[in-house]
């Protein structure tokens, strides 16, 4: 009788087997943990949203950086929008926890002229480090 093992319950080709194939399966496991880009890590991705407005002839009335905008962040190759931030008054945005990877940032713009009256404006932004504060241009659109 087998001491390790109760009558019948193993033999010692499973044994090998199992001291074989177990590191390779812990390996694998290991290397399918890394993490994508998203939410859960400490990098965060800001920026400000800058606004001109037009009168009716195309012509600068005012600017300045503006409040209430949203702005839209992909994740990775993603074709949808994972997250979403409004502007602050002063036309600040900030996604916070982010993990490291690629992120589409993307904003929509009044336009007359435009289909559906709005044009649209992209933005990439790729985090690095751990803690990374990515700081992006300004985002310019018109209102």
């Amino acid at each position: 009788m087998n001491w390790l093992y109760p009558k019948g319950s193993r033999s010692w080709l499973s044994t090998l087997h199992l001291v074989l194939i177990g590191p390779l399966l812990v390996a694998s496991m290991l290397v399918s943990c890394e993490k994508e880009p998203g939410k859960g890590g400490l990098a965060s991705i800001q920026g400000k949203v800058f606004g001109l407005d037009l009168n009716a002839l195309g012509v600068v009335h005012d600017s300045g950086y503006a409040g209430g905008f949203k702005v839209y962040m992909s994740y990775g190759d993603n074709d949808w929008v994972d997250a979403s931030e409004t502007t602050s008054p002063t036309g600040d945005y900030c996604f916070k926890g982010l993990q490291k990877g690629i992120y589409r940032l993307a904003i929509y713009s009044k336009c007359d002229s435009c289909l559906f009256n709005q044009r649209y404006f992209e933005q990439a932004a790729e985090i690095k480090e751990t803690r990374q504060k990515a700081v992006l241009p300004d985002f310019v659109i018109y209102k």
